[in-house]
């Protein structure tokens, strides 16, 4: 871990901290850290191997070869020490995680696949976001111009509830082509979770579950991979649309850095988001 100074944080908007080692945790930390004593072992074998063959000349090469392997054994024993640890995931899919990426010491790529790609929830750990995103000027072309229409658009107004509009705006796309379509559904996850909104009757996504997420490029609100992943679906369809933000605890997210960002030029947006979202929620409670 690069950083020592990291901010906590929990995906569902509730503050954690490092979850220590529970008892049930031994074996899982005894075989991990078995992987590394082996690599260990392993070196120390390979290096009395070099040794004999440095009369061909080999030695330097072979050495070189196998101090990059347990280099890589012993990041990927701390990754999933990391992965199983702080952030609470199960060993198997700690181990399938690191597998599947290529830097085995990059704990934010092994962290995502896991969400990505298993039906597990984000149960809190380390955060640490990316102070240099190069990504920011493609996602805000115009920071000026993205404040006015943040101003106009207020989406905090009234303390209404604020729902990710997908099928909604789904639905307009089908009106401007064909009439009576069904709603399309071929982004997000393969089967939705949905409601049917009390005053229409139409379909929607959930409102109480996960973090809702706007777009920081056209200022849509989408779903987070929670839900149905409505906010991932939007970035793939929109390649510079690679910023939004969480309208739960105001964080910023870089889809192609795939971390959370900080940066003196969201300031400005932050505290504008800040200032109507919490506006509202002192209006609410004093009426």
């Amino acid at each position: 871990v690069k950083e020592v100074n990291i901010d906590m944080k929990n995906h569902d908007d509730k503050q954690t901290g490092l979850k220590s080692a529970e008892p049930e945790d031994s074996a899982t930390i005894a075989s991990i850290l078995g992987e590394a004593e082996t690599a260990t072992f392993t070196l120390e074998s390979a290096t009395s191997a070099s040794a004999s063959a440095s009369a061909n000349g080999n030695a330097a090469s072979l050495q070189d070869q196998n101090e990059q392997q347990q280099r890589e054994e012993e990041e990927a024993s701390t990754t999933k020490l990391l992965l199983v640890l702080s952030y609470g995931f199960d060993p198997d899919l700690a181990h399938q995680a690191v597998d599947a990426i290529d830097d085995k010491s990059d704990v934010t790529a092994a962290y995502n696949w896991i969400l990505d790609n298993s039906n597990t929830m984000d149960t809190g750990g380390p955060v640490v976001p990316k102070m240099d995103c190069p990504h920011i000027s493609e996602g805000i072309p115009c920071i000026k111009d993205l404040i006015s229409r943040i101003k106009q658009k207020n989406i905090f107004e009234g303390g209404r509830q604020i729902r990710c509009t997908y099928f909604q705006d789904e639905e307009k796309k089908e009106d401007n082509t064909t009439s009576g379509t069904t709603v399309r559904r071929k982004k997000g996850k393969s089967k939705c979770n949905t409601v049917l909104d009390p005053e229409t009757g139409n379909i929607m996504c959930p409102d109480n579950e996960g973090e809702n997420w706007m777009c920081l490029n056209c200022l849509v609100i989408r779903c987070s991979r929670y839900v149905n992943g409505h906010g991932l679906s939007h970035f793939e369809e929109n390649n510079g649309h690679c910023l939004a933000v969480s309208l739960a605890d105001l964080s910023v997210w870089c889809y192609k850095c795939e971390r959370y960002i900080l940066s003196d030029s969201l300031k400005p947006i932050l505290k504008l988001l800040e200032e109507q979202k919490f506006k509202e929620d002192t209006n609410n409670s004093q009426s």
